[in-house]
């Protein structure tokens, strides 16, 4: 049987070299997972501070983790409570980036 493994198992080995240090945010959904199905927030937050600065997460329509699934709910952001970095939701009062 083939074992399955995607790009953000090999985050470190695949990052760019010019954005080494940059300052970044995440789009992410309930689909967000490693070969471990591990959610992508977890491992990104585990690895802020080496290749890249986690600053800010990006939700779709359903949630940053499927949280308003149910008929298409506008969502307001928050800030993680573990991870204390900010989702923002790109299916809130605002459907384009803000200042």
């Amino acid at each position: 049987m083939a074992r399955v493994t995607l790009p953000i198992d090999h985050l470190e080995a695949l990052w760019p070299q010019d954005l080494h240090g940059m300052s970044i945010g995440a789009l992410l959904h309930p689909a967000s997972v490693n070969a471990k199905l591990k959610h992508s927030s977890e491992i990104l937050k585990e690895r802020s501070g080496t290749s890249f600065h986690l600053k800010a997460f990006f939700g779709p329509q359903h949630g940053f983790l499927g949280e308003t699934q149910d008929n298409m709910i506008e969502w307001q952001g928050f800030e993680h409570p573990r991870f204390k970095v900010p989702v923002y939701s790109l299916y809130g009062e605002h459907r384009e980036p803000s200042q």
